[in-house]
């Protein structure tokens, strides 16, 4: 919601020139009215660098000029505020647009001797629930859930994200020779 705000201006004149475009196709030149552009293609073009956004991004610099000079012509005093803010908001989108774009460098963390033992202690008590109750009695479905106290037993039913753990349970049992 917060980005959606900050880059309003633009996604507003990205609408605004598709319409105008369309219609003038439509309506005038009658050419180019299947122009399309694959996303592949989009990508190819974007630079990914401050100076690509701030050109892309320019006509929301004046679309916050224009707003803050018509509260300065009106003498507004809350209208001047208000627009200095967005003024300032607006103004910074390309900026803001670059950072969010950035990649981001992950750093690999190692799992210590204890944690990993940790880690195959929880693999193996989650895969002893699917080799237990996926069987022919529940026809290799994964039950929803096994309630021992009070001992209702197994929910005999099933959901997609059931059946998903339990193949990846079996893969992470495969994987890790449990």
């Amino acid at each position: 919601m917060t980005l959606q705000f900050v880059f309003l201006p633009y996604n507003a004149w990205l609408m605004v020139n598709a319409a105008v475009l369309s219609l003038g196709r439509v309506l005038f030149t009658k050419r180019n009215m299947l122009e399309w552009v694959t996303a592949l293609d989009v990508e190819r073009g974007l630079k990914n660098s401050l100076k690509g956004y701030v050109i892309k991004m320019k006509t929301a610099v004046f679309q916050a000029l224009i707003i803050v000079a018509l509260a300065f012509v009106f003498k507004s005093g809350v209208a001047a505020l208000v627009s200095v803010l967005l003024f300032a908001v607006w103004v910074l989108s390309p900026f803001i647009a670059y950072w969010v774009s950035k990649e981001t460098v992950y750093k690999m963390e190692t799992l210590s001797d204890e944690e990993n033992l940790e880690l195959r202690r929880i693999a193996r008590k989650t895969w002893r629930y699917y080799e237990e109750f996926v069987n022919r009695r529940n026809n290799y479905l994964a039950p929803d859930n096994y309630q021992e106290d009070p001992p209702n037993g197994i929910a005999y039913r099933t959901s997609p994200t059931n059946i998903g753990l339990g193949m990846l349970a079996a893969l992470t049992a495969r994987d890790l020779a449990i």
